[in-house]
């Protein structure tokens, strides 16, 4: 990773090579957390995913369960690198940030009482501006 003195101005060349660096980082990161996810978490995830409805699922042609089944694990995986991805988009932006501006993203990210896995979607549904109905 290049490390470049904060108060020093990049060049494109400098920019797109660091923009690819933490792009490399992040694929790597989707790429480890697919296959966590391949190895043990995806067909709990189906399960969890078509037990409620009641069904279960069918597949009508030849390659539906093996492209399903890698489909869960791309989503999966992304959810599990979703860390890596978040802190390899901050250390590219906030060099460009003013103070203020820094401010809110840290304001914006901070952990919240509210925030739990249990929570997460209420909390998503209420500051994307949804109504809830229960």
């Amino acid at each position: 990773m290049s490390e470049v003195a904060p108060d020093r101005e990049m060049t494109i060349l400098e920019h797109l090579r660091e923009l690819r660096t933490r792009l490399i980082v992040s694929g790597i990161g989707i790429g480890i957390g697919m296959t966590i996810s391949a190895v043990f978490l995806t067909w709990p995830v189906i399960k969890l995913l078509s037990e409620p409805s009641g069904l279960t699922l069918v597949a009508l042609r030849p390659t539906e369960t093996f492209v399903t089944y890698f489909k869960v694990a791309m989503v999966t995986g992304a959810a599990l690198a979703m860390p890596v991805i978040v802190w390899q988009t901050l250390l590219f932006v906030l060099p460009a940030l003013h103070a203020h501006e820094k401010r809110w993203v840290y304001i914006a990210l901070s952990p919240r009482p509210s925030d739990s896995s249990a929570d997460s979607g209420a909390t998503l549904s209420s500051s994307s501006g949804a109504s809830r109905s229960t």
